[in-house]
């Protein structure tokens, strides 16, 4: 991370809180060297994202607040994503947020984690009680139920990876569940890519809520993150996601993205990189987070921009 844009981010997080300009900064930032976007494109998105208005949040108190300060950046993921688990809301961007976060953490000097931490967690009980008691919303109590719930010896039988193409189209939450339930304690990293893999395919069918793109970013950024946080947290946070993206499945834009349009971006994205992302940065909807951090989202997941990735990031500007 390029440390004097990380100083302009933590200083303007401390200033105004962390909500969507400052997650789309903190993507600016993580795209920043070895990437074909360029130079001036990121920097625009860097200056539209925090000079863009930034609602307040309320600010809280309690035990979270009064924890030791983590000395590392895994250090504070691991400390942050149970209460995640336990106060659920867009799971997608409360994970992006939390590991943006973490990225800056090394940036943040001693005198000003306590106030850093503070602003993060002020965001995260904003989202969870903004979308308290949502349908796309589930808590840890709903999921021991249906935990119970399971068939005899469902989680010893073989599962198919293959089966997990399935959830998006599930007919109800539970079936959902039952979908993913039997990978949750397998490999975590492979199944955080895959839930990534249809929340992006999700994106292109269109979502209101942005709560597909949501997920895709979460995903990615996540995904560095997992070996420093318990897998049975892990497990819970990915069953939250993955009912999320189902739910963003089952209410999609009445104006879906033209497939032909997706299409045409996944190849220029491929063939013609730096026209790609300078199209980008001159499109209208560039200011807006939402598609800069869907950029980074695809970055992080790929290393170079996949066909069904390029179109997800095309249905952010054009649906």
């Amino acid at each position: 991370m390029f440390h004097p844009w990380a100083r302009r981010i933590i200083e303007h997080c401390l200033a105004g809180g962390m909500a969507g300009p400052a997650l789309g900064a903190t993507g600016a930032n993580l795209l920043h060297g070895g990437t074909e976007i360029p130079a001036e494109t990121l920097e625009h998105w860097l200056e539209q994202a925090l000079s863009a208005p930034q609602p307040p949040l309320p600010t809280a108190s309690g035990p979270a607040y009064q924890a030791p300060l983590p000395g590392s950046g895994d250090a504070l993921t691991a400390q942050i994503a149970p209460l995640l688990i336990d106060h659920p809301g867009d799971q997608g961007w409360a994970m992006a947020q939390t590991a943006g976060a973490a990225r800056l953490w090394p940036h943040v000097a001693s005198s000003e984690r306590d106030e850093f931490r503070a602003r993060l967690l002020d965001a995260l009980f904003a989202n969870a009680n903004y979308w308290k008691d949502h349908p796309a919303t589930l808590t840890r109590e709903q999921l021991r139920i249906w935990n119970r719930q399971l068939p005899t010896m469902y989680l010893s039988e073989a599962h198919d990876i293959s089966e997990l193409a399935r959830l998006p189209t599930a007919p109800g939450a539970k079936e959902a569940f039952l979908v993913v339930a039997a990978h949750l304690g397998n490999d975590q990293a492979a199944l955080t890519h895959i839930l990534g893999t249809l929340a992006a395919q999700t994106a292109v069918i269109g979502d209101d809520s942005g709560m597909a793109a949501h997920a895709l970013i979460g995903t990615a950024w996540f995904h560095d993150h997992l070996p420093a946080v318990p897998p049975e947290v892990i497990a819970t946070l990915l069953a939250q996601v993955a009912h999320q993206i189902w739910w963003a499945a089952r209410h999609p834009r009445s104006k879906a993205t033209s497939r032909i349009t997706a299409a045409r971006g996944a190849r220029e994205s491929i063939h013609q990189p730096a026209s790609w992302w300078a199209a980008i940065g001159r499109h209208p909807a560039a200011p807006g987070h939402a598609a800069l951090i869907a950029a980074v989202a695809l970055r992080a997941r790929t290393r170079s921009i996949s066909p069904e990735d390029a179109a997800a990031l095309a249905a952010t500007f054009t649906g």
